[in-house]
Formats: structure tokens, sequence, C-alpha cells
């Protein structure tokens, strides 16, 4: 049977391990830096903390997105250039090529001018993006 003296005893022990315990998790969250270290410890603020986890996730991978459209638009709108620049020049080398002043000499060097434009252009067609993606779909279009 237990005394009234030993059942204070017993509460004391009991409060003293409690106050050990708070105090052990207080060192840890004072080291550790962090006043949750498990998500039952505040369900609430455990939730709010995995929220703002998330957008931040995600403002950085909308980011990186962006950042990568804007590096494949680069590209596309150099290389668009770049097919703009070779189509005029073989627009000049048809329309110098249909005068009737050409020796056929000439007609020659237009047709190899020619073949090297449409080899650029299909080099220029076939590029792709950073991620491997074609810079232009081929087929049709659909819209």
């Amino acid at each position: 049977m237990l005394t009234p003296i030993s059942n204070r005893n017993m509460i004391e022990i009991h409060r003293q391990q409690r106050l050990s315990q708070m105090l052990t998790e207080t060192q840890v969250q004072i080291s550790t830096g962090r006043r949750l270290q498990r998500a039952s410890d505040d369900p609430v603020a455990a939730e709010r903390i995995a929220a703002l986890q998330r957008a931040q996730n995600n403002g950085a991978t909308w980011t990186i997105n962006i950042d990568r459209g804007l590096a494949a638009n680069a590209a596309a709108d150099s290389t668009a250039q770049s097919l703009i620049d070779n189509l005029a020049g073989a627009r000049e080398l048809l329309l110098a090529g249909v005068g009737g002043t050409a020796s056929p000499e000439t007609h020659e060097t237009y047709a190899l001018q020619l073949e090297g434009i449409a080899t650029a252009i299909d080099r220029l067609a076939a590029q792709k993006d950073v991620s491997g993606a074609p810079l232009f779909r081929s087929g049709p279009a659909n819209m």
C-alpha cells in the first residue's frame, strides 16, 4: 500500500521527468533552430510550413520554366532571322537568274549557291532547343 509520502514522491518523480523531457525538447529546438521537430508538435503550423514549401517549390519551377521558354524563344527568333536572310538571298539569286543577261556559267554558280542555301535552311529547320526538343514543329499546323 502506498503511503501519502510515497505518493507525493511518485508525483514529484513524474513532474521531474516531464520537466526533463521539456528541457531536452527545448535544447533540441535551440540547437537545430527549429521550433517544430515533428508535425504533431503543432499541426496547424506544420501545415502552414508545408504550404509555404510547396509555394516556394512551385515558384522555383515556374522560374525555371520561364527561363527555358525565354531561351527557346530567343533561339527560335535567331533561327527565324537566319531563315529570313537565307530566303532573301535565294530570292535575289532567283531574280538574277531569270533575267536573260546571265551566262550558263553564271546560272551554274546561282544553282550551286541555291543548293547551299537549301542545305542551310534544312539545317536551320532541324535545330533543337537546349532541352533537345525541335525549335520548329514539322507536319501540319493545328489551329
